[in-house]
């Protein structure tokens, strides 16, 4: 579903498409050490931020925060289960770059 790529003696995982946010949701993920590197893209090739929330609201996620946060776009918010959760994204194929759940979200 995805890959691991070694970026500086650290693991970032870059899964493939939105489909796994659902799968993400049923895991309590920390990665907040790893580098969340999102390939820089034109802004006239970014997904619409519009678009982006209804993707995520279809999957599921209670949408508190959503922007963007150096190359990605960042969510913030609650998944399924209404746990707080953290997602970073690439801007072009909302790729997920990024998970992190915690008991309080960094709002």
């Amino acid at each position: 579903m995805g890959k691991v790529l070694q970026y500086g003696g650290r693991i970032s995982c870059r899964l493939c498409g939105l489909a796994v946010l659902l799968w993400l949701g049923s895991f309590s993920v920390s990665v907040s050490a790893a580098p969340a590197l999102c390939q820089p893209h034109p802004q006239a090739e970014w997904m619409a931020l519009a678009d982006l929330r209804q993707m995520l609201e279809e999957y599921g996620y209670v949408i508190q925060t959503l922007s963007v946060k150096g190359d990605c776009y960042e969510m913030q918010g609650k998944n399924q289960e209404g746990e707080p959760v953290r997602l970073l994204m690439d801007t072009q194929s909302a790729d997920v770059v990024l998970s992190e759940q915690d008991e309080e979200p960094d709002l």
